[in-house]
């Protein structure tokens, strides 16, 4: 008994994705007869070379089930080639037309076994059609190899219940973006499979795979997030430990940055509303929400870097910072170029400058604690520091005495609420 697993692919009708086998290597053939596909009839020109003997073959069906390939006309081999045209029905992946216009391009049929199943040599090496079957032996894409892996990545045993093999979604993933760059989400991440596929297929190609993972389960951090860190790294381990350092294309596929988002849940939310307010149980609960770090207190914007907000845990609620800079960009949609700390000669006091862009607008955001703020001197300081005409929009947490910086709280008040809804 054989076992066997299958990976389902949806793909639209409207979609142009073409799943690819790799690059054919000079002189390498490729199959015509795929079982997947629709019987249709083709017709072949004389002189297909051949490795059968001399001889004639019967009109009939040549070998069995949904590969076989049938011969509507008798023909002759004589000196390793058919003597006269072939006309074939089976499941091909080409139409007439294809064939015709690739052998006008120099393709070459072969014609090598009993079971009469032509195969195309291109001319220009190219890509090779996606098989129909993938050998997990082969490929070292079992389930066993999938545990091993982990195993040799943390220097223990059953890590994780369910681990998937690299090697199975490098061998996808390569199937639709080894032409061009192509981002991978997704968001079942599990033990980080597939953004370990990703960082291993672009060190073999070269092709750019930004990936984003998603999961809300508990070994996220403990699992997840150090697979990650580790394959970034180096790309053999043994025992928890890297095998050899990597080498200058691994550096260079490597990913340079990975961002690390903690979301809120709605338990989370909860946990953070703050009030005494006895009627809430009554229904006045959007009273307490408005004012409380889940839905963002403006008030406490005046000092963005020491913002915290409560999570929920198997141990009771804990307090985290919050990242206000960040979720900023991530909800305003900020395409972030640089960030750069501007210090205040004056009272010594930093900004946090994120430059970049929002639908072909410039950005300059500012971040400061405003602490013991004094407007003149930040006026001063702000109109020395930002070029004129550099940007489109300049942003700043809290209240701005520069007529040209507008406070960005408004707006991120707006957007954590649209988000709420």
């Amino acid at each position: 008994m054989s076992l066997h697993d299958y990976v389902v692919a949806l793909k639209p009708k409207t979609s142009a994705v073409v799943l690819h086998g790799g690059f054919a290597t000079e002189g390498e053939s490729q199959p015509l007869v795929k079982k997947g596909n629709s019987l249709n009839e083709l017709r072949f020109p004389a002189s297909v070379p051949t490795r059968l003997p001399d001889g004639r073959y019967e009109a009939g069906t040549y070998g069995t089930g949904a590969s076989a390939v049938e011969l509507l006309d008798s023909a002759d081999v004589a000196d390793g080639m058919f003597t006269s045209p072939l006309r074939l029905r089976a499941r091909f992946t080409w139409s007439q037309e294809n064939l015709d216009r690739e052998l006008a391009n120099g393709t070459s049929i072969i014609v090598n076994t009993r079971r009469l199943q032509p195969r195309a040599i291109k001319a220009e090496v190219g890509m090779k059609g996606f098989p129909s079957y993938l050998d997990g032996r082969a490929l070292q894409a079992t389930n066993e190899d999938a545990f091993e892996e982990l195993a040799d990545l943390f220097g223990r045993e059953r890590v994780f219940s369910t681990p998937k093999p690299s090697n199975l979604l490098k061998t996808l993933l390569q199937s639709v973006s080894v032409l061009e760059d192509q981002a991978v989400l997704d968001f079942f991440a599990g033990s980080g499979t597939l953004a370990h596929a990703a960082i291993k297929a672009s060190a073999i190609d070269g092709v750019r795979r930004p990936f984003v993972i998603v999961d809300l389960g508990g070994f996220f951090m403990t699992v997840t997030v150090p697979r990650v860190m580790k394959v970034a790294y180096a790309a053999e381990w043994e025992d928890g430990r890297p095998a050899g350092l990597p080498d200058g294309d691994e550096v260079a596929a490597a990913p340079r940055v990975m961002k690390l988002v903690s979301l809120e849940s709605y338990d989370d939310a909860l946990s953070s509303v703050e009030t005494t307010d006895e009627h809430v149980l009554n229904g006045l609960l959007d009273q307490a929400v408005e004012r409380s770090p889940a839905l963002l207190n403006v008030e406490r914007l005046a000092h963005p870097f020491e913002y915290e907000i409560k999570t929920l845990t198997d141990d009771g609620p804990r307090t985290h910072a919050a990242d206000l800079v960040e979720t900023f960009n991530l909800a305003y949609g900020v395409h972030v170029q640089r960030i750069q700390i501007w210090t205040s000669e004056a009272d010594a006091r930093p900004y946090r400058a994120v430059i970049g862009y929002k639908d072909g607008t410039r950005l300059l955001i500012l971040w400061r604690d405003m602490t013991g703020l004094d407007p003149a001197v930040e006026r001063r300081f702000l109109e020395g520091r930002i070029e004129a005409g550099a940007y489109d929009e300049v942003l700043i947490n809290g209240d701005s005495a520069v007529p040209a910086v507008r406070s960005l709280d408004p707006i991120f008040k707006r957007l954590i609420e649209e988000e709420d809804r």
